[in-house]
């Protein structure tokens, strides 16, 4: 059957120009299919995922909304085409390609998937994250603290209904501490600068709902160096403690001032 497959782009930057793969939609004779970085099976957004891109959860749903209504229930591509063309954004919808297949709109957009947007998660940046989260659980084994991982605490942004945000770990004890890794390291300055401004605005949010825990981010102190912009620590300094991770000794030294000191 005749094939047609469109990939959905996000440029963090629109003047470096430089656009990341975070979708795409089929269409195999009368059926369609459309699948979405960070989007679970059941539809729910996986909003630590978005941090890979310094995405907040919010604005990503609106644009998955709207590509899925526009090209799976509505299968009007061309209007999704003028429309960008007329008012460029960070997200953008491209023709990938024109074929036949003997595969079903579900399974081509799974392997294209695969392909194509998945594809490019094995980068430079996701090979940083994992060595960033091996040396902060080091650094954590050999201060002997015992946290809790993923935790998901109340929030409240502004005067608006109460929400929840999720923090990479926690530790109990007499000064509990919520805890972050923010993975410094990304394809340009402004995307690492998103990954600061996400996480002032979760510790806000998780204070302003009432949390009482101290907040620390870990961080790679090469990243800062390599990406040559020492205001990308600002946002993070003013609401939490910083602990640089790339050396760990110096990483347990820190751990255990911090979670004794007094906030």
């Amino acid at each position: 059957m005749n094939a047609t497959w469109h990939l959905i782009q996000y440029t963090a930057d629109m003047r470096r120009k430089e656009p990341r793969n975070i979708g795409v939609a089929v269409t195999v004779g009368d059926e369609c299919a459309i699948k979405f970085f960070g989007v679970e099976a059941g539809g729910r957004i996986d909003g630590r995922q978005l941090r890979r891109y310094g995405l907040s959860q919010d604005a990503y749903s609106d644009w998955v909304n709207y590509y899925t209504t526009m090209l799976l229930h509505h299968r009007d591509a061309a209007r999704v085409l003028d429309s960008q063309r007329r008012r460029p954004t960070e997200f953008r919808l491209i023709l990938a390609g024109q074929s036949t297949s003997a595969d079903n709109a579900c399974t081509l957009a799974e392997r294209l998937y695969r392909e194509l947007v998945a594809g490019e998660e094995s980068t430079a940046s996701e090979q940083w994250s994992r060595v960033l989260k091996q040396r902060v659980d080091a650094a954590l084994s050999a201060a002997q603290v015992q946290t809790t991982a993923d935790v998901e605490v109340g929030a409240r942004w502004g005067e608006g209904d109460a929400d929840a945000v999720t923090f990479d770990y926690r530790c109990g004890g007499e000064q509990p501490a919520l805890m972050d890794r923010l993975q410094l390291h990304r394809v340009n300055l402004e995307s690492a600068k998103s990954v600061a401004r996400e996480f002032n605005a979760r510790v806000t949010a998780a204070r302003s709902a009432g949390a009482r825990d101290k907040f620390i981010a870990f961080y790679s102190g090469q990243a800062v160096e390599q990406m040559a912009s020492p205001t990308i620590l600002t946002p993070i300094r003013g609401v939490a403690n910083v602990i640089d991770v790339d050396n760990e000794e110096r990483a347990v030294d820190a751990i255990h001032y911090h979670l004794g000191a007094t906030a």
